[in-house]
């Protein structure tokens, strides 16, 4: 994966960063996810696809490190992701079986901005 999309990657999900809420309130969220990601400004892939997991409101991926982020009992999510110099955020909302919202990040590249739509797996 290159220098670039992992941001992206990092930012599938996100909401207000300080939302303060303990990770079982998001429970009914928890399971495996698609995050499909776009990005609108800045030198990252344009589209690609990814898998999340969500377990007791605390979401993580099996496959990319640095993941880390929460869910609250209303479905608003953050997400972040960090390695090395380069760090990605988002911010957005899960609803039943899916979501959506926005996402931001930086490498050595440069900054992307884009959107993110996620499916229940």
């Amino acid at each position: 994966m290159n220098g670039i999309r992992w941001a992206a990657v990092a930012l599938g999900l996100a909401v207000m960063p300080g939302a303060g809420v303990a990770a079982s309130v998001g429970a009914g969220f928890d399971g495996s996810w698609s995050v499909s990601v776009a990005t609108t400004a800045g030198p990252c892939d344009a589209t690609f696809r990814f898998p999340l997991q969500i377990a007791h409101g605390r979401v993580f991926s099996q496959d990319i490190s640095g993941v880390s982020g929460r869910v609250n009992r209303r479905g608003g999510i953050q997400v972040s992701i960090r390695q090395g110099d380069r760090a990605a955020i988002g911010s957005g909302r899960l609803s039943g079986s899916a979501g959506a919202g926005r996402w931001n990040g930086r490498s050595a590249s440069g900054r992307c901005v884009g959107y993110w739509q996620a499916t229940r797996s």
